[in-house]
């Protein structure tokens, strides 16, 4: 039974069914990164530039004030 070896190793049914579904399919059984693939909502790099210097001169400075002083 399924259920009672995950039980036995103290996981999951649903990372053994996982485990189970990667190890058929002939594929690594480490975890894999959760870093997503692409970031569509990220800022252009000249922002992030411009940010982190602002940052850097005053570093006492929030989001908001960041973002007004740029504006």
């Amino acid at each position: 039974n399924r259920r009672a070896l995950c039980r036995r190793f103290g996981i999951s049914p649903q990372t053994g069914y996982k485990w189970l579904r990667r190890w058929r399919a002939g594929e690594d059984l480490n975890d894999l990164s959760r870093r997503p693939r692409t970031s569509p909502g990220r800022s252009p790099q000249e922002v992030e530039q411009r940010v982190l210097s602002v940052r850097d001169t005053y570093p006492a400075w929030g989001a908001r004030k960041i973002r007004a002083y740029l504006q």
